[in-house]
Formats: structure tokens, C-alpha cells, sequence
């Protein structure tokens, strides 16, 4: 389900109220899930069999600290018949997502199934042809991307009436629904640590951010010139391990120029430029590049540690805030990450901080240390990991 103030909506002057931005649905509307997009699995914990496929002995060709959920290492053919399928764990108008249990491997791999039918599809070309092939979008794309921080798409397969998709499992949720964990414990009492407000605590803030830049600087390289257009906590996913997973490609797109015009995403982060493009009626130069996913991750650096995004309002006023870079970092974020914040949410694109001088801020390797200007971030699970057994020491 895409959000209320994605900014096709707010062109199309729609009226919503401001706090059902990110409004979590109510998990008994649809029985046996608690998301309802798809390209985002999964949150429930699921009682399946132990499918680790981690040895004792590290493979050499990968990082120590292996992902449990690592695929199997060939590429293979897959058919409905390889699977048994276990909980319902997300629907949309398009499809639906179910754990899965490849049978064919020892242990059984887990995976999940997305299916969209065919007909539902052939229906959507005709009547809504943007939207078909926005779904065409995030069925393709990540099918084409092998980064430790981007959920995998491994293949897909169809029958008479269904087209598969073989996804990634994750199992640990968004960073939104974990973000709002976070603020619902400090209004409890039991959160803040390390003298922070109602987001997450600095180092873990930090090792999220991390992540979601090593993603962006592999989807911004010349190889691939993608930009993701929609970055927010709701597409930064954490792996069975830990790991962030970028997802949401609904609105990326392969610009080689690496300049647009098309007004899209979620207000609260889009980047002043795209505002300012013809395409949105403004006075700009009518094009933007991939800095905008640069000023989404500064909103993002921000909301991890604030607990919401900075320039939140009703959509009139956050677009005259965006534009005027009406925004204060609280006193309780620490200097280093409010200089970061600061070096993103600049407005002109140009001045923002390259992807590359984000993973080397201070405040990314003071978290992360070198780790953090490396395309994956294996090697820092192994510090977090060790952090997690000294915790259990006196």
C-alpha cells in the first residue's frame, strides 16, 4: 500500500490528514499479515524449519559472518512444484506473498513467493498502462542487482494463470514499523539510550545509514546509473542477520544522463529540484539527478534519530518547507550527526555530500569504522556480533 502523501496525490490535490503519513494498518484487516506491500516482505516470525545454510567452516569466496538467508550459489530453474508454501505475509492490488520453502535443497532454502495473475495484469496494461508498468518496474530491476544491501529478486517462473517471483525472505521488518517500536518504548520509559530523543540510538541510527549509502552508491555507479526516487524507512529492511535491504523500486529508473523530470515518491523526501521541476508546474531548471536520493537519505539520517521526518506538516506546508529549508536539528542529536544532516539537506544539489564522502563522515566510521566506505557491510556485523557477546559479560 503506497502512502497517502506520495506526491502524485498531493499534485492531484487530494485532502488527507497528516497523521495517517506511514499510519501502520490494522493487522486484522488481512488475516495472517502485518504488511501490505509486497515488494517488502516480511514482518510476522514464521514457524518454520531451521534452514540455516551457514557452516562452521566460512567459505573463503564470502565474508565471514555468512547471511543465513544466502541463496543457493548456482543459478537454477525454478517451478511451483520445487515449493511448499507456509504463512500469508503480505497482498496488494497486484499480488500476494507467501513464505516458501524450497524443497529441493537440504536444508529445505527459504524464500518468498510473490504471485500476480496473469489476467489481473493483462487488465492493468489496458486500463492503467503507468501503473503496469510501474509493477513491470519492480518485477525487473532487482532481478538485476547482487548487493549484500538490496533485497534479491533470484528469478521468476509462471504458469497458465500466475506469474511467480522468487524473493529474498527477510524477517525482521521495516525500519519504520521498527522506528515506531522505538518511540512507543521511550514513551514507555524504556528507550532513549545514549542520551537520544524517541528514534534510534546513535550507533545503531548509523549502521542503518550506512548500509542504505553502500546501497545507493552501488545503484548510482556508472555501471548502472539508477536512481531509487523513493528512499524511506518503509523500503530499508533488515535480513535474518541484521543486514539492511533496500527495496521498493516502484519509482527507480536508469537515467545514463542521470538527469529527470517526473515528480514522484513520498513528499516528505523528496529533494527541493524535483519540486521545483516543470514536470511539477515549478520554476526550476526541469531536471534533476541522483542527488535526490542523497537529500532523502539526510531526511532519513534525521527521522532515524528524531523519531519523524524533518519537514513533516500537512502537504501545502511541507512543500514550502522543503523549498525553504525550514528545518531545526534538535540539541539532543549529537554534532557529528547533525553536521552529516546538515551536508545533505542542502539545497542546492551540487553542494550536497557525495555517497562516497557520506561513508567516510565521522560519524559513519566512528559507528562503523572503515567498514563503512566498503560496497557491503559484512565486516561490520562481525563488530556487531562481538558487541552482542560482550553485552552478555559482566
Amino acid at each position: 500500500m503506497e502512502s497517502t502523501r506520495d506526491v502524485e496525490a498531493v499534485l492531484a490535490n487530494k485532502t488527507y490528514d497528516p497523521n495517517d503519513e506511514h499510519k501502520l494498518q490494522n493487522p486484522a484487516d488481512i488475516p495472517s499479515a502485518t504488511t501490505t506491500d509486497p515488494s517488502n516482505p516480511v514482518d510476522i516470525p514464521l514457524n518454520l524449519p531451521n534452514t540455516s545454510t551457514t557452516s562452521d567452516k566460512p567459505d573463503p569466496t564470502n565474508a565471514p559472518n555468512q547471511a543465513r538467508n544466502q541463496a543457493p550459489p548456482q543459478p537454477k530453474q525454478f517451478t511451483l512444484s520445487m515449493f511448499e508454501t507456509h504463512s500469508l505475509l503480505g497482498t496488494s492490488a497486484h499480488s500476494t506473498v507467501h513464505a516458501a520453502l524450497d524443497l529441493t535443497t537440504t536444508p529445505p532454502h527459504p524464500y518468498a513467493l510473490k504471485t500476480l495473475p496473469k489476467a489481473h495484469l493483462t487488465r492493468l496494461q489496458t486500463e492503467n498502462p503507468t501503473e503496469y508498468q510501474q509493477v513491470q518496474r519492480q518485477l525487473d530491476m532487482p532481478s538485476t542487482f547482487s548487493h549484500r544491501n538490496i533485497l534479491r529478486s533470484y528469478g521468476r517462473f509462471e504458469d497458465a494463470t500466475n506469474i511467480y517471483v522468487v524473493l529474498e525472505l527477510t524477517q525482521k521488518g521495516d525500519l519504520y514499523k521498527r522506528l515506531q517500536l522505538q518511540r512507543q518504548d521511550e514513551k514507555n520509559g524504556g528507550g532513549g539510550g545514549e542520551g537520544m530523543g524517541p528514534g534510534f540510538p546513535e550507533k545503531e541510527a548509523a549502521r542503518y545509514i550506512a548500509g542504505v549509502a553502500a546501497a545507493l552508491r552501488y545503484l548510482h555507479d556508472d555501471a548502472r546509473h539508477v536512481m531509487l526516487r523513493d528512499l524511506k524507512p518503509e523500503h530499508v529492511r533488515l535480513g535474518l542477520d541484521g543486514e539492511v535491504k533496500i527495496s521498493g523500486f516502484r519509482w527507480a529508473v536508469r537515467a545514463p544522463p542521470q538527469r529527470r523530470r517526473t515528480v514522484c515518491g513520498t513528499l516528505d523526501y523528496v529533494a527541493p529540484e524535483m519540486l521545483k521541476s516543470t514536470d511539477a508546474g515549478g520554476d526550476g531548471d526541469g531536471e534533476y539527478g541522483d542527488a535526490v536520493d542523497l537529500w532523502a537519505l539526510g531526511v532519513l539520517v534525521y527521522e532515524f534519530l528524531v523519531g519523524e521526518p524533518p519537514f513533516r506538516d500537512w502537504p501545502e506546508v511541507t512543500h514550502r518547507r522543503i523549498e525553504g529549508l525550514d528545518m531545526r536539528v534538535p540539541g539532543f542529536v549529537g554534532g557529528e550527526a547533525g553536521d552529516l544532516i546538515r551536508k545533505l539537506l542542502v539545497l542546492d544539489p551540487e553542494k550536497r555530500l557525495s555517497i562516497d564522502e557520506v561513508l567516510k563522515h565521522p560519524w559513519i566510521t566512528k559507528y562503523t569504522g572503515s567498514e563503512g566506505n566498503r560496497s557491503t557491510l559484512q565486516d561490520w556485523e562481525l563488530v556487531e556480533v562481538e558487541d552482542r557477546a560482550l553485552e552478555g559479560k559482566d
